[in-house]
């Protein structure tokens, strides 16, 4: 790709990173980077409910604040609005600064104002320290996150660094957390040398950065193209990216959920229409069984990785807000491709031959559910 990029933020040097794929040693070291907070603590997430992990992550901020640390929660008015009224008030008696992303209204006002203005969501989860921490992935402060012994805990990546890349995502959430309808201006990105990152911070409508950087890597790799979503609804450009790939001779896998705990079954099933044509022409397709996988990852061939918040569908494309972290570095890749690995083992790879064999009626559910593709 001949064209410059231009993006709001440049390629900074990668200090420290670290994948965490577990739930238990995220939350515990989630928490320990809440309680290690002294002047700043702002955190966003798509989905904040009711349960042991939102009332964990609530007291979390609400102690933070009385020690006298300036907390802020943003939080999505659609993807948060089973979050209770309690919980609110012990945010607002803690004086925890709280927004709520774009509530929706009741539908005679959307209709009169313009339906479609309320389908945009901040899918993101930024968790940012002092300036100098920055969490982002996948990880929703509900209880099908939480560890437990009894179900089986939904699978997700989330990515903690240090550096001036932290500044990045912090700047990212006060654009949003003040200015909603703006997008952060844009420059041309100087290409990236080893060890370094940069965020991405993806702007509906306005300033689409993370699929242009996603495609720039699938166009520039020439070994491996390596993604994990838990949403595939892939446009025919994204499509057609993938299969060009394979004809370059790169091996290109996709890791998606199995029917188990899967949030949208509907989802999962429309998603299968496009499995023939893909499989067809060399794409490798891996359902992971133990658990809902709700990672967004991407690795390219043996440097580049993309973690964010981003899914591979036309809402994370073109109307969510996102926030994904791009990266050079050979380690990280690394230690994302054992990750990879690790649940390509206890996933089932899915062949041409048993494809074409599924029967009659999960072909006409795919058909069925896939007239839906544009809204899901």
């Amino acid at each position: 790709m001949s064209r410059n990029l231009r993006a709001p933020f440049p390629f900074v040097s990668l200090q420290t990173a670290k994948l965490f794929h577990d739930a238990k040693p995220t939350w515990g070291e989630i928490f320990s980077d809440f309680q290690a907070a002294e002047e700043t603590l702002f955190v966003e997430n798509y989905i904040l409910e009711d349960g042991i992990a939102g009332k964990t992550v609530i007291q979390s901020l609400c102690d933070a604040s009385k020690r006298g640390v300036t907390v802020k929660l943003h939080i999505d008015g659609f993807g948060s609005n089973h979050l209770g009224k309690n919980l609110l008030s012990q945010l607002e008696e803690s004086n925890v600064e709280l927004k709520i992303f774009n509530n929706p209204p009741s539908l005679p006002i959307a209709l009169f104002k313009g339906i479609s203005r309320f389908f945009r969501r901040t899918h993101r989860r930024i968790i940012v320290v002092d300036g100098h921490i920055a969490w982002v992935g996948g990880l929703a402060f509900g209880d099908p996150w939480w560890p437990s012994e009894d179900e089986a805990t939904t699978r997700d990546t989330m990515l903690r660094v240090t550096g001036p890349v932290a500044e990045q995502v912090q700047k990212s959430f006060a654009q949003l957390w003040s200015q909603p309808s703006r997008s952060l201006p844009s420059k041309v990105v100087v290409p990236a040398e080893e060890l370094q990152v940069r965020a991405i911070p993806q702007h509906p409508i306005r300033a689409q950065h993370f699929r242009k950087s996603l495609y720039r890597r699938m166009h520039d790799s020439s070994q491996r193209i390596w993604l994990a979503t838990p949403y595939f609804i892939p446009s025919f450009r994204l499509r057609r990216a993938l299969l060009h790939a394979v004809r370059r001779g790169v091996d290109v896998r996709i890791l998606l959920p199995g029917a188990k705990s899967h949030d949208h079954p509907a989802v999962r099933i429309a998603a299968h229409r496009h499995y023939g044509h893909l499989l067809h022409f060399g794409v490798k397709i891996f359902e992971y069984q133990p658990s809902f996988m709700h990672a967004k990852v991407g690795l390219f061939d043996n440097s580049w990785t993309l973690i964010g918040s981003a899914n591979l569908d036309r809402l994370s494309f073109f109307v969510n807000h996102e926030l994904i972290l791009e990266s050079r570095s050979q380690d990280l890749a690394e230690e994302t491709r054992q990750q990879f690995e690790a649940d390509f083992a206890q996933s089932v790879k899915i062949s041409l031959s048993q494809w074409r064999n599924r029967s009659l009626f999960h072909r006409v559910l795919e058909r069925f559910f896939g007239l839906f593709d544009r809204i899901l």
